[in-house]
């Protein structure tokens, strides 16, 4: 299948591991190889999107929601031209392979939902052009990378990892917990201010004096 470069198999009942034929699809690959489609009615949808024209749509693999299991094989890396790598919900295991850094036109990478150990490998950071990032609910360990296009990615990206730690979970490399300033001690720099501090007492003691004036009114009359 020289012209394929998108393969979507997300949620059916497929089993055992990642086959390295799919690693060896030439259109994802090189962009040399032929990718004519033309028998393809256009406009189409796919991910709920329209597509006028074949050449923006984005170069997949999505094996998401099935039961595969093993390690993500290596020679994945060889897909130099993959932009999305969809691996959720499955029941795959081991490290994250160091070779993923090469797929330098990913956008989109999703491996939540499975058994990867290990860390997080700082070679990701090299994906400039990544925007979406998940790996949730796996058994990862270690500090959250920073840099890059991790800087962009939230708590949602990392949860369900006990293992893990770093300013975006709000959980210290050093086994405690990382304080967030509230929004008003955030604006502040994090102090109260010297006026906060001097109105106060002067508030209170204006209320005192005005009670014990009150009091004595009243006697009075």
């Amino acid at each position: 299948m020289p012209s394929l470069y998108v393969l979507n198999l997300t949620q059916n009942s497929l089993t055992g591991e990642i086959p390295r034929e799919i690693t060896r699809l030439p259109a994802l690959i090189s962009d040399k190889s032929s990718t004519d489609m033309g028998h393809l009615v256009l406009p189409f949808l796919y991910d709920n999107l329209q597509y006028n024209r074949l050449s923006n749509l984005p170069c997949s693999l999505k094996l998401g929601n099935n039961s595969l299991s093993g390690r993500i094989p290596t020679e994945i890396g060889q897909l130099k031209l993959l932009q999305r790598l969809e691996l959720r919900n499955n029941k795959l295991r081991g490290c994250i392979p160091e070779q993923l850094s090469n797929l330098t036109n990913m956008e989109k990478l999703d491996m939540s939902g499975n058994d990867l150990t290990g860390e997080i490998l700082e070679s990701l950071t090299k994906l400039h052009f990544l925007s979406a990032f998940s790996v949730a609910d796996n058994d990862l360990e270690g500090e959250i990378l920073k840099g890059g296009q991790f800087e962009t990615f939230g708590i949602g990206a990392f949860e369900g990892n006990p293992k893990l730690c770093g300013e975006v979970i709000h959980k210290s490399c050093g086994g405690g917990v990382i304080n967030r300033p509230r929004p008003e001690e955030e604006r502040d720099g994090g102090s109260r201010s010297f006026w906060y501090d001097i109105q106060f007492p002067l508030g209170l003691g204006y209320f005192v004096g005005l009670v014990a004036f009150t009091v004595v009114a009243l006697f009075k009359n």
